[in-house]
């Protein structure tokens, strides 16, 4: 039965007092509780890549673009020209393709609508179309639905700088970590805005301290692939100067911040020009805020990768997914503080990317790729579907994992997204049922959907800035196995040739990269100097000999 004595925490906080909107969570059975609040919104599910191919080989997954129509899509175009050039190159010269998208609001239906009609129509075979999809332009240019759509089955970003000057500094800073050598591990790095909210305690006892568990023991068995761990926020309220002195160090690596984000005043903003640049600032409570201009100069995760929790961090919808549901408990008057919540909300209706991600990814000296929240951040995303008592951070740990193992940045943010699919369907499931059976769900029932829906909006509301296709400058290097006994080879085994293309060890170390799926073949053989074909023989080879020795069935 679902519990319902856990209450649902918000992440924001007035830009004036730097004190919680909501001080008090609102009780997990305000949930709300339609018999389906999906059956428009979802998109069929579509799977047309090959998922059998290697994810970060781009002549096989391919990156395209996704712009505003008409000449400010090509303006936005011709700002990036130097990193289209060279993503080209990297999918061995085939077109970048564009696909344009008119400018307007649009719903999760239409954007399905967009896709099934521009971007993919099942026609043909799709392996000219891209896995890795860059999105040019702000929430008014390119709707989020779009992105939430393509981020579905797709490795999807978003660049959108105020100024042009942005775009330039930004393409010119991934060009210049893309030349570097990936060598050594990278650091992993938590930082817990403490403020002493229920929000706050909430997420570090949920998320944060059972993650750093997960972390840590993979650590132990060698199978986390970080330098270190470095914590803030355990024992102690951690300061503003300390975020930025151990953000500054030049060891690539990933961030995860977990604060309140920054949202109106009492009194509501008093010009749109303050909301684009407050709203979804991080929060360090009596220690004040880190304003985006903070972010504009200074080093801070220099080729690495910042995941933010808070609410808007990433940016401001035009409608948020809670307003109708807080409007309806806002009209009961059962809790006071909700109206404050509205006035966040409120605004002139134009969606915007917030300025601290704009301002950190253009920064020369800043991070690569950044993650973060469009929309109010609950509680909801890390804990269990249907029992928020239930803790969830894998879902959250296995995203910076991946990440850390260099794999481009779209694919661990998918790891994250994958839920959301999964939520989908329970939800499609349920509302099935319903229209099957016809039978009235129950209180508990209705409660459970409350709750998986909270989960669902909330984990859509994540999305990624940055180029998709961005990696840690990194190398995992794992350490060898000793050398076993020697076994028999079967007589049916494949032998390989007496006279091998390169060194044994170098090449079983290139075999145990094809069979980790950490490089692409086409690395492999550039790496290693070896034809390509010849590599994928001799490794099928080297697989079949040992499965025949250990008596396992091909």
């Amino acid at each position: 039965m679902p519990q319902q004595t856990d209450t649902l925490e918000l992440l924001l906080v007035h830009a004036d007092t730097n004190t919680p909107v909501l001080s008090e969570g609102l009780p997990a059975g305000t949930t709300p509780q339609e018999r389906s609040t999906m059956k428009d919104d979802v998109p069929e599910p579509l799977d047309f890549w090959d998922e059998g191919g290697d994810p970060n080989d781009l002549e096989a997954q391919r990156w395209g673009l996704i712009l505003p129509e008409g000449p400010e899509g090509d303006r936005l175009r011709d700002l990036i020209r130097p990193l289209i050039e060279f993503r080209r190159a990297q999918q061995g010269g085939h077109p970048v393709k564009e696909y344009r998208v008119p400018k307007g609001p649009m719903t999760m239906a239409e954007a399905a609508l967009w896709r099934k009609r521009h971007f993919d129509s099942g026609e043909h075979l799709s392996a000219d179309v891209p896995r890795y999809q860059l999105i040019l332009g702000d929430f008014d240019q390119v709707p989020l639905a779009i992105q939430q759509i393509q981020a579905s089955d797709g490795y999807v970003g978003r660049l959108h700088f105020s100024d042009e000057q942005g775009y330039l500094a930004y393409v010119e800073k991934v060009l210049r970590a893309e030349r570097l050598p990936r060598q050594g591990l990278g650091r992993m790095l938590f930082h817990t805005a403490h403020d002493g909210t229920p929000a706050l305690n909430a997420g570090f006892n949920a998320l944060i301290n059972p993650g750093l568990e997960l972390i840590r023991e993979g650590l132990s068995q060698g199978r986390f692939p970080a330098s270190g761990l470095h914590v803030h926020g355990e024992e102690q309220e951690p300061g503003l100067d300390r975020f930025l002195e151990n953000s500054s160090l030049t060891e690539p690596g990933v961030l995860f911040s977990m604060s309140h984000g920054i949202g109106a005043p009492r009194g509501g903003w008093k010009t749109d020009a303050d909301r684009l640049a407050g709203q979804g600032a991080m929060s360090f409570g009596r220690e004040g805020q880190l304003s985006a201009s903070d972010l504009t100069s200074r080093t801070f995760m220099p080729n690495g990768i910042w995941f933010m929790f808070a609410c808007f961090g990433a940016g401001t919808p035009d409608i948020s997914a809670y307003s109708h549901w807080l409007r309806h408990l806002v009209e009961a008057g059962r809790y006071s503080r909700l109206p404050d919540v509205m006035k966040t909300l409120a605004g002139t209706g134009r969606p915007f990317v917030a300025a601290t991600p704009q301002k950190v990814l253009a920064n020369p000296n800043g991070p690569l790729a950044f993650i973060g929240h469009v929309d109010l951040a609950w509680t909801f995303s890390f804990r269990e579907d249907d029992s928020p008592a239930k803790k969830r951070p894998g879902r959250f740990i296995e995203p910076l994992k991946s990440m850390l193992r260099s794999n481009r940045v779209g694919i661990g943010f998918r790891e994250l997204y994958r839920y959301l699919a999964l939520t989908d369907t329970e939800l499609s499931s349920i509302h099935d049922d319903d229209v099957r059976t016809g039978a009235t769900a129950s209180n508990d029932e209705l409660i459970r959907r409350g709750y998986l829906w909270m989960m669902r909006q909330d984990i859509a509301g994540y999305v990624m800035l940055g180029d998709p296709a961005v990696r840690l400058p990194v190398e995992e290097r794992r350490a060898k196995l000793a050398t076993p006994p020697a076994l028999p080879v079967p007589h049916e085994v494949v032998k390989a040739p007496a006279k091998l293309p390169l060194a044994v060890e170098k090449l079983e170390e290139a075999i145990g990269y094809i069979l980790s799926g950490e490089r692409s073949m086409k690395e492999l053989s550039t790496e290693y100097g070896i034809e390509r074909r010849e590599l994928e023989r001799l490794a099928d080879i080297y697989c079949k000999a040992g499965r025949a020795a250990l008596g396992i069935p091909e």
